[in-house]
């Protein structure tokens, strides 16, 4: 019996997502706000629930301030393709935004190999 219940959570969970990740790109068109301000309050929304669930919960710290460092280059390129993607679904096509958005890891991995 448990482990319907964590199968039927798990397939919860991967439903929000799913409905979370369609509706993202009109929501932000219905923000009509600018991409960074919405993309801003999307990541601010999301702080006050994590940090303190996080905090909360304890677990694994790291002394090291190369971890540190790089947490923080990752959220800060995080904050940019948020800036970027939500700019650009208030000024393209929301379809084009999401296809051109989702498809980066393969522009990434291409450009990487021709590079290096």
């Amino acid at each position: 019996m448990h482990r319907r219940s964590a199968a039927w959570r798990a397939y919860l969970a991967l439903a929000l997502t799913v409905a979370g990740i369609a509706w993202s790109a009109i929501l932000v068109r219905w923000a009509g706000v600018p991409g960074a301000a919405s993309g801003f309050y999307r990541v601010l929304i999301a702080a006050a629930v994590l940090i303190p669930w996080r905090l909360a919960r304890g677990g694994a710290r790291s002394d090291e301030p190369r971890d540190a460092l790089l947490a923080v280059a990752g959220g800060a390129f995080f904050a940019l393709d948020l800036a970027f993607w939500n700019t650009a679904v208030m000024r393209t096509q929301a379809g084009i935004a999401s296809l051109l958005g989702n498809n980066t890891p393969i522009f990434v991995g291409l450009a990487s190999w021709w590079i290096f």
